[in-house]
């Protein structure tokens, strides 16, 4: 019987982001694939997950906030994961923005012209229509996308967004080459369902391990149990993604 691979669940957790860089770019594939007139996705795979706790505003209504922001990479050649775990958006955004750059990620928004008469090429709501044949983009997969991605919109600039609905978004992509995936929509399964259907990796969702009702800040500090429940969940995740 073939022995189960395992993907590091270590955690870098923010503050030490700078000085574990030489080891995350080791867990970045630099190769790019293309499809036919879209944008050249970069070959790491990266997943998210965002933990959120709430207040009470004056008049009594629950406020949800984000204090936890987990991103697995994982190089999909030689399985080096990294777990880089932010507090606050803004630390999140520098994440990506240092990863982006080192990839060479970048959204030209250069005009889709018709080949015969030169004009515009507008979709079916009017928006103008660009050629991303010379994009470089990366793809973030996330379990539940338009409730986690609710949380980084505000402050994050975006590029495009399709969706199904108001808040329903398929996928979310930001201007400097980021990707966002909803992968409920991808594979129509729960993360625990996708855990216990992986065939080479051994990756457990953790059930029961986070207590909900408990107010959290970005201050708090988590417990071991904690750290192994934020993690699991990106790792699921990304064990999946490799497998497919």
């Amino acid at each position: 019987m073939q022995k189960k691979l395992i993907l590091d669940d270590k955690i870098i957790e923010f503050k030490d982001f700078n000085n574990k860089w030489d080891y995350i770019k080791k867990c970045i594939n630099k190769e790019f694939y293309s499809k036919k007139g879209g944008a050249m996705i970069n070959n790491t795979i990266f997943t998210y997950d965002s933990e959120t706790s709430n207040y009470i505003d004056k008049e009594g209504n629950k406020k949800p906030f984000v204090f936890s922001l987990m991103l697995t990479v994982v190089n999909p050649a030689n399985l080096n994961t990294a777990n880089i775990l932010c507090r606050r958006v803004e630390e999140f955004k520098y994440v990506l923005n240092k990863i982006t750059s080192y990839l060479g990620c970048v959204v030209h928004k250069t005009p889709m012209v018709d080949k015969k008469t030169g004009s515009p090429v507008f979709d079916i709501n009017g928006e103008p229509r660009y050629d991303e044949s010379h994009d470089k983009w990366i793809d973030i997969f996330i379990h539940n996308l338009p409730f986690d991605i609710s949380f980084l919109l505000p402050k994050i600039d975006t590029y495009k967004v399709f969706s199904s609905d108001l808040h329903k978004p398929y996928y979310v992509v930001t201007s400097n080459g980021v990707r966002f995936k909803d992968t409920v929509v991808l594979t129509q399964k729960t993360l625990d369902q996708l855990g216990k259907g992986l065939q080479y990796f051994k990756v457990r969702k953790a059930v029961g391990d986070f207590d909900y009702d408990k107010i959290r800040t970005p201050e708090t500090p988590f417990t071991k149990k904690e750290y192994g429940y934020v993690v699991d969940d990106t790792l699921v995740l990304a064990a999946y993604i490799r497998e497919k």
